[in-house]
């Protein structure tokens, strides 16, 4: 396939192979170019040990994909209905309520027949009128340019919630738009973070109503993709390239140029990106796209929904009258439904974690998921359900952890869905297409959602502003950024490395502990925890940070904090006023490090002390030796070293000396990770270094000199995250902790 192709595709999940199969059918030269190591992207099957097979991503099809279900059947593929015989379950108010199912979607209560589910009839009438209400909203709808739609900019200033509120404050009427939000007509984000117009929209271009989950894919619907790929190999061989990320997309008047990890640079007439819009955004472009085109893939967010696959012996659900739909209020599961064929095997039901608790979820131990998935299953299904599911049939929990490998990780899987163009909302929250993505469409999600949302209730009297507020510090801006994916990588952080931010901290009964740059709370949360009589006190220079702070500290009970917006250099408190002072991974983002130390020392009471945590990131090592990933790491140090001290550890003493602390120590403690014997540890302390280096992805690419610089660092960091797969694998990085008193004749400053 020399010279200039006609087209490259970027992706192979199912669009960007029906794109591909089209192109060659017209006599089109075209390269498919996919990161992963495997075809389909969402839609993805495994094979169990007695030879049956599931779903991991999407399955279900509907009674409008008239062309997916053509597409079967020129496969040689069958589709069977789903299982919807007899009763299920609604869950409401701590009861659970054997219902029948409503004939037609818009006249039921998310599925099932009002009538039945013996619920109060004010609340069942409040809900038929908000329903109805919602009904109306969606007609006037403008599918194609949801903008026009009358009175747009005030409905994409409402929130869903907000925009039920106004109709009627019943919880019951609020459930059937909250579970559109959750797991129904877009899925994975809560009402309060998308504006009514939004989820009018996505009734609009893809109905509920429309039975989308109506039938499933004999044999497994990751068959699809694979049997397409099969077919671009026959018809083109050499057309479909694996393993090849797409560093650079170079374009003129006449002529694209896609730079690929592994590859000559391949020249093409046009490219096709069929991937979701977030990771294009790891794609450079010459010349770069459009300001516009570049501020929608940055709002245009994944959000958070986990599929659960439990497998029993037999379908014992079928047996009792029951179809395996199940949904309501529980603590965890939004939805239940029976996934297995017609005959007893597999008896598989599929369960969704979404929005929040699907975040929530997947911080906790494995051990711990396990236990709340089956206690609400439990809840829906009875007693049976605490039975162990029978050898290779345990429930299959999967990850996305980067946008080209789907790993099995005894862990719950993110689906990663895309969120296409869609209504003008100013945040993002999601979006998708009509009936395209998971058999037939994209469920649009938000940006991950925060853990936690009670409001801060504040600590009585406050001792903020009691002296002058100098001029802030102009720093460098934070390297990391405010994203609440970064805040729930921050409480991520807290607890992976709980001990070592414990150690040596000598707090007393009674003491007034500061923590500068306290972030989302997730230290303050761990010191409140071990501490509880300590008197905590919090700042960030981010609005965002303490909001989020709030909401988390509330979420563990520990709504008595101070918690102020600030300037770590300008502190707002009177001197000599705190008994210890903290900080973790702060002075390394800080251009004047000395000046937030300063007034450390100023807000101590004599004879106080302070603690911080840092890191030298330049000692990070791994083995066996990797070029590749060497010059990953050396790349990461220099772009935080523009932003920051990527070296900030070691210089503690010096620093807390200069600053006049006495009694000071710099304690280096080394954190290192090996396989066999510690795989577990290697893997997750590389996700959570992953968790930060991910995100700088595109910043270090455009730093690197040449094409091949980049694509070594792009390289660096898909070994480094597979690095627990070596088997003498090993990871070590130093880390420092540092403490230093006021001397007990110092004076207030």
């Amino acid at each position: 396939m020399g010279g200039a192709l006609d087209v490259v595709v970027v992706g192979a999940g199912l669009s960007g192979l029906i794109a591909a199969r089209r192109l060659i059918e017209q006599g089109q030269r075209v390269r498919v170019l996919e990161a992963r190591p495997r075809v389909g992207g969402r839609m993805v099957s495994q094979t169990l040990s007695d030879g049956s097979v599931v779903d991991l991503g999407g399955q279900w099809g509907g009674h409008t994909h008239h062309r997916f279900a053509a597409l079967l059947q020129e496969l040689g593929l069958s589709c069977y209905p789903s299982y919807y015989a007899g009763d299920g379950i609604f869950c409401w108010q701590g009861k659970c309520i054997k219902a029948p199912l409503a004939e037609r979607f818009e006249n039921s209560l998310v599925f099932f027949e009002p009538g039945a589910l013996d619920l109060d009839a004010k609340e069942l009438e409040a809900t038929r009128a908000l329903q109805q209400a919602f009904t109306a909203l969606v007609a006037q709808i403008n599918p194609r340019q949801p903008w026009l739609t009358p009175d747009a900019e005030r409905l994409d200033r409402l929130t869903v919630s907000a925009w039920a509120t106004q109709q009627t404050n019943l919880p019951l009427a609020h459930l059937p738009l909250a579970w559109l939000c959750r797991v129904g007509g877009s899925g994975g984000f809560e009402p309060w973070e998308a504006s009514i117009l939004h989820l009018a929209w996505t009734q609009a271009v893809a109905p509920q109503t429309e039975t989308p989950e109506a039938w499933l894919v004999q044999g497994g619907a990751g068959a699809v993709s694979l049997l397409l790929a099969a077919d671009l190999r026959a018809r083109s061989p050499g057309a479909l390239v694996l393993e090849a990320p797409v560093l650079a997309i170079q374009q003129n008047e006449a002529i694209a140029t896609v730079i690929a990890e592994g590859l000559e640079p391949l020249q093409a007439r046009a490219v096709i990106l069929a991937v979701p819009p977030p990771q294009r955004q790891a794609i450079r472009f010459e010349p770069p796209l459009p300001p516009a085109h570049q501020a929608l893939l940055q709002r245009t967010a994944m959000g958070g929904m986990t599929k659960i696959l439990t497998r029993y012996s037999k379908p014992f659900w079928r047996e009792q009258g029951l179809n395996g739909l199940g949904t309501g209020k529980q603590p965890w599961l939004d939805l239940t439904a029976d996934s297995g064929p017609p005959g007893e095997q597999p008896a598989v039901l599929a369960s969704f974690v979404a929005g929040e608790r699907a975040i929530t979820m997947a911080a906790l131990p494995e051990a711990e998921r396990r236990a709340l998935i089956l206690k609400d299953l439990v809840r829906y299904w009875g007693l049976r359900r605490r039975q162990p599911p029978r050898s290779g049939g345990t429930s299959l929990e999967w990850r996305i952890l980067d946008r080209r490998c789907l790993h099995q990780l005894s862990s719950t899987r993110q689906l990663d869905q895309p969120c296409p163009p869609g209504c003008r909302h100013r945040g993002w929250p999601g979006s998708r297409q009509p009936w395209a993505g998971v058999l037939g469409r994209y469920r649009g999600l938000p940006a991950l959602a925060w853990l936690f949302r009670r409001r801060h209730r504040g600590r009585g009297a406050s001792r903020i502003n009691r002296c002058p507020t100098p001029e802030p510090m102009k720093d460098r801006p934070y390297i990391h950024g405010t994203s609440r994916r970064e805040q729930a990588r921050l409480i991520d952080q807290a607890e992976l490395l709980s001990e070592l931010l414990a150690a040596n901290l000598d707090y007393q009964a009674g003491d007034q502990i500061l923590e500068i740059g306290c972030g989302v709370g997730a230290v303050l949360g761990q010191i409140g925890k071990n501490h509880p009589d300590a008197q905590l006190h919090g700042i960030d220079i981010s609005p965002d940070q303490i909001e989020a702070a709030r909401r988390h500290l509330s979420g563990l009970g520990l709504d008595q904090m101070e918690l102020a917006v600030g300037d770590g250099a300008a502190l707002p408190w009177e001197g000599s006023c705190m008994d210890r002072v903290r900080l973790v991974w702060v002075v390394e983002h800080l251009q004047e490090p000395l000046a937030v130390l300063r007034e450390a020392l100023r807000v101590l009471q004599p004879g106080g002390t302070i603690h911080i945590t840092e890191t030298d990131y330049s000692s990070l090592r791994v083995s066996p030796p990797d070029p590749a990933i060497e010059a990953m790491l050396s790349a990461f140090v220099a772009h935080f070293n523009r932003h920051g001290n990527a070296h900030a550890g070691p210089a503690l003493g010096p620093w807390l000396e200069q600053t006049g602390f006495t009694a000071v120590h710099n304690t280096m403690v080394g954190i290192h990770h090996w396989c066999p014997s510690r795989r577990d540890a290697v893997d997750g302390f590389c996700s959570y270094l992953l968790g930060f280096i991910e995100p700088e992805r595109s910043a270090l690419f455009e730093a690197a000199p040449t094409p091949h610089a980049a694509a070594l660092i792009e390289t660096g960091l898909e070994r480094f995250a597979r690095l627990a797969e070596q088997p003498d694998g090993a990871i070590s990085i130093s880390a420092y902790q540092a403490r230093g008193m006021k001397p007990a004749d110092d004076q207030p400053g």
